[in-house]
């Protein structure tokens, strides 16, 4: 059929959070970088991550870990505090 451009997912995305009433700018990437984050919050394994994305260097799959990490304290700050 047709296939679909880079520019017309950004379009797709764009609308969906529209409707949504999603405020924050919200890319493609955002789709990735929230389910690496999900996956690792969730116990997920990070060599196992590192193959669903398809990352060369384990370093750069490695950076997600830094987000749930200072999720975590945060939420530890807000009921430990």
């Amino acid at each position: 059929m047709f296939p679909i451009t880079r520019i017309r997912v950004f379009q797709i995305i764009r609308e969906l959070a529209k409707k949504a009433q999603i405020e924050k700018s919200i890319h493609p990437h955002t789709l990735r970088h929230s389910y690496a984050v999900n996956y690792l919050m969730k116990g997920g394994n990070l060599r196992n991550l590192q193959l669903n994305l398809g990352h060369s260097d384990l370093n750069i799959t490695a950076q997600y870990l830094q987000v749930t990490a200072q999720d975590r304290k945060d939420e530890y700050e807000k009921i430990m505090v």
